[in-house]
């Protein structure tokens, strides 16, 4: 089994992650709070975020900003180590949201996040579970003027690989994903999927894979429930000792279990590079092509990626900005939007508890659909403390 290549079936690509992971704030390594034993330790974990968004319903007609500060206790609790067999992981944290003039949209949201890991001789392992109340739009839920859309997110995925022999090993999961949203007029959905590998040891370090994933989508009270078939072909590990990814390519279809409606079917694609430029710098770069939901219950074709660049300014101050674009065609209605992302961020770690960042995001979505034909500003101070 070679470390160097290895990575859980299947690689999954993040849609808008530059965006999500300043949003969501950095946490600075630590000393535990308290140890439980040689393997065990329990963390408080948890940051307080003063965020100016100069389109606080991300609506073109209603373009409302505001001055929102945002709580986020959490708690952590960790168990093994670099040299155990199994790694576990918990963390609670309370995000709490409270608007300078839209006080109607003050709310708290719980997330939840579990995550174990095994790894012994030939099999390597890995389960992740969470849940997380959002509260904020997005360009495919925008609701009427004035509200916010809250929804409640599961998932709940296991994945492992196995060791055949010194060429092949074999790989599959299986992973549940729910969308409940709090307004009618948005649907839920779920998806289960189920994803099947072979991979062959091309090199010592780049293996070459043959993959299959079926999934099965539901959204209530649509109609538009479909079943998905992706056959793939792709490659992993490192190119050289500084640039390494996975990429995968194939043909996908989109069967829908209502007779009479048309199927989908097309290209398909994901796949992630990360290049380490210098001993500072570090340059990483995403892309996919995949069919998804919207919240009304249509399917999106959405082609995006972009490129990430971190650098460390000091030993103590490390910079990053970030691009991303995304095309998204609503494939059971004329909607077309195209949306491009940047950000700039800046952290500060005085030490091994406290994380001090900065950043700015702004985001303009072009769509055939006025209400959301937009532009939007974020600016964000966030102090993180892991104690």
């Amino acid at each position: 089994m070679k470390s160097t290549s290895r990575s859980l079936c299947p690689s999954r690509t993040a849609i808008a992650a530059a965006a999500a992971t300043l949003l969501a704030g950095v946490s600075a390594s630590a000393a535990p709070l308290i140890t439980i034993g040689e393997r065990a330790a329990l963390y408080f974990n948890g940051s307080v975020t003063a965020r100016y968004d100069d389109n606080v319903y991300l609506n073109a007609n209603n373009e409302e900003s505001d001055i929102l500060f945002i709580f986020s206790p959490g708690v952590e609790f960790t168990y093994g180590g670099a040299d155990a067999i199994w790694n576990f992981s918990a963390y609670y944290r309370e995000d709490i949201y409270r608007y300078t003039d839209a006080s109607e949209l003050n709310t708290n949201g719980s997330n939840v996040f579990l995550n174990a890991a095994y790894a012994y001789n030939r099999l390597v392992a890995d389960f992740d579970a969470s849940y997380r109340r959002l509260t904020q739009n997005a360009f495919d839920f925008v609701s009427q003027d004035g509200v916010v859309v809250e929804r409640d997110v599961y998932r709940v995925a296991l994945n492992g690989e196995y060791d055949l022999t010194e060429l092949f090993d074999v790989g599959a999961g299986i992973s549940y994903e729910e969308t409940n949203f709090k307004m009618q007029q948005f649907r839920d959905v779920e998806t289960i999927a189920v994803p099947l590998d072979l991979y062959y040891n091309w090199t010592p370090r780049v293996d070459l894979s043959l993959g299959y994933r079926f999934r099965d989508n539901n959204t209530t009270g649509t109609g538009r429930d479909s079943q998905d078939h992706f056959i793939n072909v792709g490659a992993r590990g490192e190119v050289t000792p500084n640039v390494s990814g996975s990429v995968r390519v194939g043909y996908q279809e989109r069967n829908f279990k209502q007779s009479g409606l048309d199927s989908r079917s097309g290209f398909a694609a994901m796949g992630q590079a990360v290049w380490d430029a210098t001993e500072r710098m570090n340059v990483s770069i995403t892309g996919s092509r995949d069919l998804r939901y919207s919240a009304r219950g249509h399917t999106i074709e959405s082609t995006g990626g972009g490129p990430r660049v971190t650098y460390l300014l000091t030993e103590l101050v490390t910079g990053s900005a970030g691009l991303y674009y995304e095309d998204s065609r609503y494939r059971d209605s004329a909607r077309h939007d195209k949306t491009f992302t940047g950000d700039l961020g800046v952290s500060y770690a005085p030490n091994e508890y406290v994380d001090l960042s900065a950043a700015y995001i702004y985001t303009n979505n072009d769509s055939n659909i006025q209400s959301v034909d937009l532009d939007r500003n974020i600016f964000q101070l966030t102090a993180s403390l892991r104690y």
